[in-house]
């Protein structure tokens, strides 16, 4: 951890005013860069995962995200997170027997350079540049493909997904061995099973590390994810497919918050919401969202109005109630093959 460490004295000294090692070494405590102190310094950085927090002014995240609060050069974000991206991997919960990481490498920052283009369709679509911008939304220009990064819980970057926007298929693409190969040789061998991983929950946990995370919603993609960001739910993470896998299981149980599900509008999805409803309330309270009756099927949470969206979440059913209307409703035959 020698890595981590280095890096976070190193950019105390460039970016806070004053800081001093914690008794136990673990933390720095210093003056907050993002608000005017007037009293003892209520920002702390850890020295081992890079998670921060400022219990002044309530901002906090991880090393990515105070490089890019404090406007560190892109350069300097690229540099830095490779630096300490094989040291904070190391530092991954042990949430199953076995080893789900084995083999699997860090991507290099810099690759996001190479899309660091704004998808305008999305714009079209409502989306705000600033969102976007701020979830480094990009655009692979050779594959005609929407970029999203995929990060680990503290902000490593492992994977990145495409989606198409001339009608290709697959529809999303998750860049594997093949596609990252028309960028450099070294990703020879990379491998990447999003079941390992949820979208956003870079964001989300430095919340619930620090004890203030109340609710997360669950959604299946990552346009979801950004419309409901965009319209102020920023705890949300998606599973990026129907159903919740074992290690996002855990993942979500780690944050110890109540979950609320909003999937697509469609009986795969519902199937998918009762799954994993059934596992996530073994330990956490759950709640289900609706979509509006005038709506006929098929319908995402980004075609959700603002006015919608606030009420889906508002009326939205806890689970050991929604359940048993859907095993009333549920198809015969799907519930059997379940």
């Amino acid at each position: 951890m020698m890595a981590v460490r280095s890096v976070v004295e190193s950019l105390a000294d460039q970016y806070l005013k004053w800081w001093k090692p914690t008794s136990d070494g673990k933390n720095i405590n210093g003056a907050c860069p993002f608000h005017h102190e007037s009293t003892e310094g209520a920002f702390y950085m850890s020295t081992e995962t890079g998670l921060w927090i400022c219990h002044g002014c309530q901002a906090r995240g991880g090393l990515h995200m105070f490089l890019k609060e404090v406007g560190a050069p892109a350069r300097m974000r690229t540099v830095v997170m490779d630096q300490v991206g094989p040291s904070l991997r190391r530092e991954r919960p042990k949430l199953a027997r076995k080893d789900q990481f084995k083999n699997h490498m860090p991507l290099s920052e810099g690759l996001l350079g190479i899309f660091d283009f704004c998808p305008t369709v999305l714009l079209d679509a409502g989306f705000s540049k600033k969102v976007l911008k701020d979830h480094e939304i990009g655009f692979d220009k050779e594959a005609m493909r929407i970029t999203f990064p995929i990060r680990d819980h503290l902000g490593v970057l492992m994977g990145v997904a495409g989606r198409t926007v001339i009608d290709e298929k697959p529809r999303y693409l998750i860049y594997k061995e093949q596609e990252l190969l028309r960028f450099s040789e070294k990703y020879k061998g990379y491998d990447f099973n999003k079941k390992n991983f949820l979208w956003n929950f870079h964001n989300v946990y430095p919340y619930a590390f620090h004890g203030d995370l109340n609710v997360i919603y669950v959604v299946e993609g990552y346009k979801a994810a950004l419309w409901l960001i965009q319209h102020g739910f920023t705890s949300v993470v998606a599973l990026m497919g129907t159903y919740l896998s074992e290690m996002q299981r855990a993942l979500l149980q780690r944050l110890a918050a109540d979950i609320y599900i909003l999937l697509d509008n469609s009986d795969l999805a519902r199937e998918g919401a009762y799954d994993a409803g059934k596992r996530l309330s073994a330990g956490n309270r759950v709640f289900v969202c609706g979509y509006p009756r005038e709506f006929f099927g098929g319908e995402q949470p980004d075609d959700l109005t603002a006015e919608d969206l606030q009420d889906s979440i508002n009326t939205a059913v806890n689970f050991n109630r929604w359940r048993k209307y859907h095993e009333r409703s549920r198809p015969k035959n799907t519930a059997q093959r379940r």
